[in-house]
């Protein structure tokens, strides 16, 4: 199995270019992986594009974010649930885009990426959200994630990185102000 802290010794380009091979000769991705611990390169590349691991160049950190971000999506394709794979890249995305900006049509940093996502994974409508809320039961499963979900977006929103539609400015209208 490949090492952790040997991928993590490479440049980013490195990585970023093994793991594209890894894909284009027909590998697969996959959290159970017997030759590398992906679910490892996704959470250490978003650690040191997130700069915990010390500060890097912005080059440096968007590679990294893009590595986390492709494992991640790659993930997902074999996971299932609300917060598998495809929920840690877009939180990857995000933090990306909050740290480096919005960028309409780029592969990583288009916060319209996240309002797809967002609004392709929703499990109720607007209006069986809004009733669930209401009759106090915040803490349902679905009614969590979706919350989790309008938080990144109304942070995006807050910090000038997205303009809500009309249909995200009415989902905004459930996510709880911060305390």
């Amino acid at each position: 199995m490949k090492e952790l802290q040997e991928i993590g010794s490479k440049h980013p380009a490195v990585v970023f270019a093994w793991i594209s091979d890894w894909l284009a000769s027909g590998k697969k991705i996959e959290p159970t992986s017997p030759e590398v611990h992906w679910i490892g390169v996704a959470e250490m590349a978003a650690g040191y594009a997130s700069g915990i691991y010390g500060e890097r160049s912005v080059l440096e950190s968007m590679l990294w974010g893009s590595i986390s971000i492709m494992v991640s999506e790659e993930i997902a394709k074999c996971s299932y649930g609300p917060f598998g794979g495809l929920t840690n890249a877009m939180v990857e995305r995000f933090n990306l885009i909050v740290k480096y900006g919005n960028y309409p049509g780029d592969p990583i940093c288009d916060s319209e990426i996240i309002v797809r996502w967002f609004l392709k994974e929703l499990s109720m409508t607007w209006d069986e959200a809004k009733a669930q809320i209401e009759k106090g039961r915040p803490f349902d499963y679905d009614i969590k994630v979706i919350i989790f979900r309008l938080k990144l977006l109304r942070d995006l929103v807050q910090t000038n990185k997205l303009v809500p539609s009309p249909e995200v400015r009415k989902w905004l209208e459930l996510c709880p102000p911060d305390k």
